[in-house]
């Protein structure tokens, strides 16, 4: 079995890592799906349940990284809000007023955040009308877990056809045992038009950006 850390997303055969996407500065995205503790916390309802959530760990302080360094593209963040038994009995995850319903991100209080009542990022009604409001283009996902949040969003918003989407490959994860799932899950929505980046292309696109507005 392939563990996460092992898999290199440059593997995948069909699309490569775009190194050189051009950022156009308030027409793209950064949304972070359920940064919360249930999933990055090894207290977590989600993260109890599995071997080890190192994998998650890793694309947190990433995430974490995107959020202070001071650039040219907005961020969101996208955090779930579920009812008791919403997935399957006795699993009682992200419930409100709950330790791991709590964001797990520091430097957060200017950032805009949305919440949800599905796995899909764009099950916020509220997100989609943000969006639409600020003309964005392009749309970078972060956040977890690859194999369903990530996943349910990256597919609905590649069939609103209004958007590209990227996945940022170091900023994604699941839990280290349900790494294949985050694999299969990434091949399709890649086969479906999704493309891949990192964080670090992303930020040299943007200090590309800065580096021509203030030269």
């Amino acid at each position: 079995m392939r563990n996460w850390s092992d898999f290199s997303f440059n593997s995948l055969k069909t699309k490569k890592i775009d190194n050189s996407v051009k950022i156009r500065e308030s027409q793209n995205i950064i949304i972070i799906i359920d940064p919360q503790k249930d999933f990055t916390d090894p207290c977590g309802i989600y993260a109890k349940s599995h071997s080890s959530i190192y994998n998650i760990l890793l694309a947190k302080e990433k995430i974490q990284n995107l959020i202070n360094l001071k650039n040219h593209i907005d961020k969101v963040i996208v955090f779930s809000t579920y009812i008791h038994n919403q997935f399957k009995e006795n699993y009682q995850i992200c419930l409100p007023n709950t330790f791991g319903h709590e964001i797990d991100l520091d430097n957060i209080n200017n950032i805009l955040k949305f919440n949800k009542n599905s796995r899909s990022a764009f099950s916020s009604s509220d997100l989609k009308e943000y969006l639409e409001n600020k003309k964005i283009k392009e749309i970078y996902l972060a956040g977890f877990l690859t194999e369903y949040c990530i996943y349910d969003s990256a597919l609905q918003i590649l069939e609103e056809d209004k958007y590209s989407v990227y996945l940022l490959e170091d900023c994604i994860a699941t839990a280290d045992d349900a790494s294949e799932k985050g694999i299969k899950a990434i091949e399709i929505l890649v086969k479906k038009g999704a493309k891949l980046s990192s964080s670090k292309s992303l930020n040299d696109s943007m200090l590309e950006i800065s580096n021509f507005k203030y030269k």
